[in-house]
């Protein structure tokens, strides 16, 4: 799983090169990627991606993930920043060799430089506890002690005092370090959410809780099913926020969580997590709940993200292959519109756009709710044993779809007549008469000669 990123020049017309990333790859080593490319020390970069006809700059904070999916090339464009800065942070990199030497750099630096936003977001990236350094100023500063929290929890120490009273900054602080809990604001330490973020990520934080998060008596209230796991949001410009939720908590409340902290309407996001969109909360079921699950949100543009509002307002599955089959040719062949139709049901991929019946996301997809969506998708990939499988153990009888290949593949069929004895009908005489495929049939369905007439003794 890779994402495609075409660097294009500053002036948005020539491509420059294209970059084969990793979802879990940091901007920052995409930004030493570019800099063997094109020869722009890391330190000189500030980064922006196309987004229809704006730019928006990339935080140096987190993964590649946040940029976009696999579905699409990404488009960036690189700027050189200002000759000041980059003098700057050029003498960081070559004089720091490793993380533990940027503070006492830093400390040494004039108070101009120590007053600096931009300088202080990528020293901040290596050491946190540079925040103990920074202006008065910067240190009330939300999104540079977010920064600094999220890179070591225990820089909540030398935050503002209003700092340690927005609860995302106190969330995100003990999520890293949970002994952090010992600088939040007094509200803070008497909330058993934050309280049982920071004993999860540290047992000892217990020593500076005013509360038992399941405590009858704790001063939130604590539903039955206590919040078991902790949510990092990030954007294209860095940090959103922090939730603590039920792993099963529906796709559709995260969203609205996300809505009430971010101001971004539900309909309009669009949740990455290890370069995935994510679709259901099963894709966490398997997640180390002792870690903070990064989730990158991809802000969708309005007319999509209206469309989507109509599609979740179809409340069955033939009424939303019927709204996907009435919509522009545009929306046919919108990946986001077309990807939320086949998650509802498969059967939508009718009327999808033949480049998206091409799309092996797309297709795999429709095949989780409606094996017999491989009838609508590419020759290409009816050949593809892949999605066969994946369709025949959903629908035995979408064997009849399959390429002739296919057809003749005992694996295939074995697969096929599993789910459905009667798929037998669509396996090649020769295949019908093996003695596997005899006895596969003839141990589930005893009833499958007079049921399709083929030829089992």
């Amino acid at each position: 799983m890779v994402l495609t990123i075409n660097l294009i020049d500053w002036d948005g017309k020539a491509l420059l090169r294209t970059l084969q990333v990793e979802p879990a790859d940091t901007v920052q080593e995409l930004k030493e990627t570019i800099e063997k490319e094109l020869g722009i020390p890391k330190w000189s970069q500030i980064l922006y991606v196309i987004n229809e006809d704006s730019m928006i700059e990339i935080s140096s904070v987190g993964l590649c993930g946040v940029l976009g999916d696999e579905g699409y090339p990404i488009e960036v464009t690189v700027q050189r920043r200002d000759e000041a800065t980059a003098l700057v942070l050029q003498e960081m990199w070559e004089t720091c060799k490793i993380d533990s030497a940027v503070p006492r750099w830093y400390r040494e630096q004039e108070e101009a430089t120590r007053g600096e936003a931009a300088i202080a977001m990528e020293v901040l990236l290596r050491a946190g506890e540079c925040l103990k350094d920074m202006s008065e100023e910067l240190k009330d500063n939300d999104t540079v002690v977010l920064q600094a929290v999220q890179k070591d929890g225990m820089a909540l120490e030398f935050a503002s005092s209003n700092m340690k009273k927005v609860r995302q900054v106190v969330m995100t602080a003990v999520c890293q370090k949970g002994m952090a809990l010992q600088f939040a604001d007094d509200r803070w330490k008497d909330s058993p959410s934050i309280v049982k973020a920071a004993m999860t990520n540290d047992r000892r934080a217990k020593e500076f809780a005013k509360v038992d998060p399941k405590h009858k008596d704790a001063a939130e209230p604590v539903p039955n099913q206590e919040p078991d796991q902790v949510f990092q949001v990030m954007g294209l410009m860095g940090y959103h926020c922090t939730l603590s939720a039920e792993l099963k908590t529906p796709l559709g409340e995260l969203k609205e969580m996300i809505e009430k902290e971010t101001s971004i309407p539900k309909w309009e996001q669009k949740l990455l997590f290890l370069g995935r969109e994510v679709r259901t909360a099963d894709e966490f079921k398997n997640v180390d709940k002792n870690f903070p699950i990064i989730l990158m949100l991809v802000n969708r543009n309005e007319d999509v993200a209206e469309k989507l509002k109509e599609l979740e307002a179809c409340p069955g599955g033939s009424s939303v292959v019927n709204w996907l089959g009435k919509q522009s040719e545009d929306y046919q062949s919108n990946y986001d519109v077309v990807m939320e139709a086949v998650a509802r049901t498969g059967e939508a991929l009718k009327h999808a756009a033949k480049e998206l019946k091409r799309n092996k996301d797309v297709v795999m997809v429709a095949l989780k709710t409606y094996g017999s969506a491989l009838a609508f998708a590419s020759l290409d990939l009816q050949k593809d044993k892949e999605v066969v499988l994946a369709a025949v153990m959903h629908t035995g009888g979408a064997l009849e779809y399959a390429s002739a290949d296919l057809k003749q593949d005992k694996q295939v069929v074995l697969a096929a007549i599993r789910q459905d004895t009667a798929a037998i009908q669509f396996a090649p005489m020769a295949v019908q008469q093996d003695p596997d495929i005899q006895r596969a049939v003839g141990g589930q369905d005893q009833g499958c000669v007079r049921a399709c007439g083929c030829v089992i003794s």
